[in-house]
């Protein structure tokens, strides 16, 4: 079957049962990283929570990752009967992080996602002059399989039509 293939009545559907690890298995949250989830809080309601996640931690463990974010501030905020990630950022990305402490919640926020009822925005630091006329890029991009276990994005001529917008902040005189 191929990955474009729709679903249609009468398909026959199997979903293999759920295994998940032993909570024994999560390592030991550290009291470093402790004490950066606790601070890097940057707003919290009922229902969600939005994180400043530092660059270099992954927001998920596998891949050779003994603990990712999500599995340290489940240990963290033990209070919390539910936490879920609402969007990914990647390990070397910094930046805000939205999620969910109720299921209800995280189905909003994806829906809202997804139907761009709100957008991711990044800042980034570029040297040299940017271009005065340069607004935007649009590139075909495509998702893979790393080898690692990790997936990535790469510009492919056969990939999801992308358009990343720009606008200058501020400039330096360095």
């Amino acid at each position: 079957m191929k990955v474009d293939y729709r679903l249609q009545a009468g398909d026959l559907v199997r979903v293999p049962p759920l295994r998940l690890a032993p909570r024994e298995a999560v390592k030991e949250v550290s009291d470093n990283l402790r004490d950066l989830l606790v601070g890097s809080v940057i707003m919290e309601g009922p229902d969600w929570m939005v994180l400043n996640k530092p660059s270099g931690l992954a927001v998920h463990g596998g891949s050779g990752v003994k603990i990712g974010l999500i599995e340290a501030l489940r240990q963290v905020r033990d209070d919390l009967s539910f936490l879920e990630l609402v969007h990914r950022l990647d390990r070397d990305t910094s930046g805000c992080l939205l999620l969910a402490k109720s299921r209800d919640a995280l189905v909003t926020l994806n829906e809202s996602l997804k139907k761009h009822g709100m957008d991711k925005r990044y800042l980034a630091l570029v040297s040299g002059r940017w271009p005065a006329r340069k607004t935007y890029e649009s590139a075909r991009l495509d998702r893979f399989d790393a080898g690692n276990g990790e997936r990535r994005v790469r510009v492919d001529p056969n990939g999801k039509v992308s358009r990343t917008h720009f606008s200058v902040v501020e400039t330096f005189e360095k």
